[in-house]
């Protein structure tokens, strides 16, 4: 393969799952009714009265460090034509350089989490290293800008409401920098989803998430199986607003109904592939989009960043 062809491979695959934000064993993420299996379904085989018995399955969510990355590799794979393909938005800060460093099965739970940029990232946004400002990158989780300005001009670190001047903006209490591998991994989650006909309800209990922090949950959506698109698709799961609040333990609760039963995928045009609890370090949220991905700087891994994914129709693989 020719470099031309790998960078257009690259471009086409990380387009297709950069949309959305893609958490704490790797090995945890099962479904089960009185008996567990992976979190891929295949019901094309079962018959009504299957389903009469097993309308609720129960997901282990899984804590991520990026899209389909968990320390630095993939544990499920989207199935052809993309396989495990996945990459990091998170890296570990660098005290001593301008780049943070990358996360592996070996970086230590006391490292602090940092922003980053990935390669394959821009190379579907068609920048290159030179369009990543220096200040956007090797941030602090905890110290990412946020909004200070009604012209959306200016983005500012802020301090915790007890470490700031009154009736100045501040973030919420507690605080919880500096945000550390360690803290971020003890995430978990669980999302209980009960079918009913054409419609769901989706249940989701998080817990060790940070405290008192803005959260979105997303839906990814598979290729449509009319060949009419070549790109995943984000949806917010149960529809806009999809945004919750850990309270002062991390804990979360997100519960929607939806009109699809995900267990069904040959039901739908799109199989729902991943539901998927994003972390918002500037504490907002952009609609009906996880990100504004290809405004500079407002990407995934400066702005917004994968934390809790739950497997849904995905090969997760063998650790």
């Amino acid at each position: 393969m020719s470099n031309d062809q790998l960078s257009k491979f690259i471009r086409a695959a990380v387009a297709a799952l950069l949309p959305l934000a893609l958490a704490a064993q790797v090995g945890s993420a099962v479904a089960h009714d009185a008996q567990q299996t992976s979190g891929h379904f295949d019901d094309r085989h079962q018959g009504d009265h299957w389903w009469r018995h097993h309308r609720t399955r129960v997901i282990r969510g899984v804590t991520v460090t990026g899209v389909n990355d968990v320390r630095g590799k993939p544990f499920f794979s989207w199935g052809p034509p993309y396989g495990p393909f996945g990459f990091p938005t998170l890296g570990v800060h660098n005290e001593n350089g301008p780049q943070p460093v990358p996360i592996d099965e070996s970086t230590p739970d006391s490292a602090v989490l940092a922003t980053y940029v990935d390669p394959k990232f821009l190379i579907v946004s068609r920048a290159t290293p030179e369009d990543v400002k220096p200040e956007w990158i090797n941030v602090p989780l905890f110290d990412v800008p946020i909004n200070v300005d009604f012209n959306f001009q200016q983005r500012s670190p802020l301090p915790t409401v007890l470490n700031s001047v009154p009736l100045r903006p501040a973030q919420a209490e507690p605080g919880v920098g500096p945000i550390t591998l360690g803290k971020w991994m003890d995430a978990s989650g669980i999302a209980k989803i009960s079918c009913r006909g054409d419609r769901a309800t989706v249940d989701l209990h998080l817990r060790d998430l940070l405290p008192h922090r803005m959260y979105t949950v997303w839906g990814t959506l598979g290729l449509p199986k009319d060949g009419s698109a070549q790109t995943f698709f984000p949806i917010p799961l149960g529809g806009t607003p999809n945004v919750f609040v850990s309270d002062k333990y991390g804990g979360g609760e997100y519960k929607r109904v939806i009109n699809f039963c995900p267990f069904k995928p040959d039901s739908t045009l799109r199989p729902l592939l991943t539901i998927n609890v994003q972390f918002h370090a500037p504490a907002q949220n952009f609609g009906a989009v996880p990100e504004p991905g290809f405004i500079p700087g407002w990407w995934q891994g400066i702005m917004t960043f994968n934390h809790v994914v739950f497997p849904i129709n995905v090969d997760v693989l063998d650790q």
